[in-house]
């Protein structure tokens, strides 16, 4: 399994900027102006997200804002970010940290190891963090051999209150106006340690469906845009577009109405699912059938999670269920590809006898026996992940270890009674209009916008 290094490492320049592959000279100035269909309704890295669907556009938007202590790639590799060189003892039970010099907030407040320690504060019951010099030492009774990954973790971003009350953090950016579920606006950080962003401000509007930020775009009054699984193709026709791995999970989850003893009615829903009929005729090809929780580029281990369709195993499994009534199926109801596979479940159900209602459901509803969920995966740790994924779903997980096997064995034991339904894995995408310059082509489903910069030369204003 691919494992974060732990060994001590050498400082790293923090004057260098970020590494972007500028195909022109960057611009100074002008205003990137990004729709997405999220209401966004919180700030706050910390605070867990009440909606799933706000997930995806925190992954986008709040590192704009907030830096972690490090960072990690897709292969799981550690890189500095506030942090620039760290070592573990061999136990992997104490952790000590030192942080890059001459870093400030966005209001002038200088970082400092205390500051850090209060921002992680409470962000782990299994490890506690405290000053010690200049170096924020992290100790835990358990080893954590894989800390790192927990640290590059959103909800471990650094930050402190405002005089006003608001979120402060480190980025690149920093927010001037908030509107929740309406609107966000964000000013270049004339100070931050990785140098000025060459955007001026950044233009966020909430709430915007699909067609609407596709119009925008086509009309130039938007210059990004987010992409469903199943615009991918279309839209990569007319428009630069930009894929992450999958990086999303979209599963059915045990709802509030589920009981232990559908289980095998579960096993068998998830053994007639047809998920390659789904993934071609409604996602378009834009993701990847899935019966596991990890995709393969993080465990390398799906393919011993088959997703063929099983109807004879179905049955059996269903000779032990005791259900007679629908099993209710809720669905996002402003999501049309929701809706369609959410019917298309219910008809795979139908074959073998199983009824499946499916049902639109908005907010936070959750009064039904299956929701059909989107699930941020939110690391390259395949142990990281899975502990993320059942504290998302409600399950408990005990990891017994790091290897390949140890991963293998909790992950079927998290899908074990089919709480869990996995479907498909699918990839955060964007779409940029013809001004953007020197996009960053992010694996991770970020939006890495210190060196993006507009080029509007000979345009007429922008109504």
């Amino acid at each position: 399994m691919r494992r974060i290094a732990c060994h001590l490492l050498a400082v790293i320049s923090w004057l260098s900027p970020s590494s972007a592959h500028a195909a022109v000279r960057p611009r100074y100035g002008g205003t990137l102006h990004v729709q997405i269909q999220s209401p966004l309704t919180s700030l706050d890295p910390k605070q867990a997200d009440l909606n799933p669907a706000d997930a995806t556009a925190r992954r986008r938007i709040l590192p704009l804002v907030f830096d972690t202590l490090v960072t990690v790639d897709p292969q799981g590799r550690a890189h500095p970010r506030l942090a620039i060189a760290w070592q573990a003892d061999l136990s992997f039970h104490r952790w000590q940290l030192f942080l890059r010099p001459g870093v400030r907030f966005q209001d002038g407040t200088a970082l400092s190891a205390e500051l850090v320690v209060q921002s992680l504060s409470g962000s782990n019951s299994e490890w506690s963090a405290r000053v010690e010099g200049e170096a924020v030492v992290i100790e835990s009774d358990k080893a954590q051999p894989a800390l790192l990954a927990e640290l590059a973790l959103l909800r471990n971003s650094v930050v402190r209150r405002g005089a006003a009350g608001e979120w402060v953090g480190t980025g690149p950016f920093r927010v001037v106006n908030w509107q929740p579920g309406k609107s966000l606006e964000l000013a270049a950080n004339d100070n931050c340690w990785a140098s000025r962003p060459f955007l001026d401000s950044v233009q966020i509007d909430l709430g915007r469906n699909p067609r609407d930020q596709m119009l925008a775009l086509q009309l130039d009054k938007a210059d990004l845009i987010e992409l469903g699984a199943d615009q991918l193709s279309k839209a990569s026709d007319a428009h630069t577009v930009r894929a992450s791995l999958p990086v999303e999970l979209l599963a059915l989850v045990a709802g509030s109405n589920s009981k232990a003893e559908d289980a095998p009615l579960r096993e068998a829903l998830s053994a007639v699912i047809d998920r390659k009929a789904m993934q071609g005729a409604l996602l378009r090809g834009g993701s990847e059938a899935a019966a596991s929780v990890l995709p393969s580029w993080i465990s390398g281990e799906s393919f011993l999670f088959p997703i063929q369709v099983d109807r004879q195993h179905a049955r059996q499994l269903m000779m032990g269920a005791k259900r007679t009534s629908p099993l209710i199926l809720s669905y996002d109801s402003s999501d049309a590809v929701s809706r369609l596979i959410a019917e298309r479940i219910a008809l795979n159900a139908r074959e073998v006898g199983i009824q499946v209602q499916a049902v639109a459901a908005s907010g936070n509803t959750n009064n039904s026996d299956l929701r059909l969920t989107s699930i941020l995966l939110p690391s390259p740790d395949p142990g990281v992940t899975l502990r993320e994924v059942a504290a998302t779903t409600g399950l408990s997980l005990q990891l017994n270890g790091s290897a390949a096997e140890d991963i293998y064995a909790s992950e079927k034991k998290l899908l074990t009674g089919a709480s869990v339904i996995p479907l498909f894995h699918i990839p955060i995408a964007s779409a940029v209009g013809e001004h953007v310059r020197n996009w960053p082509d992010d694996k991770l489903g970020a939006w890495s916008l210190a060196d993006v910069s507009l080029d509007r030369s000979g345009d007429p204003p922008r109504p």
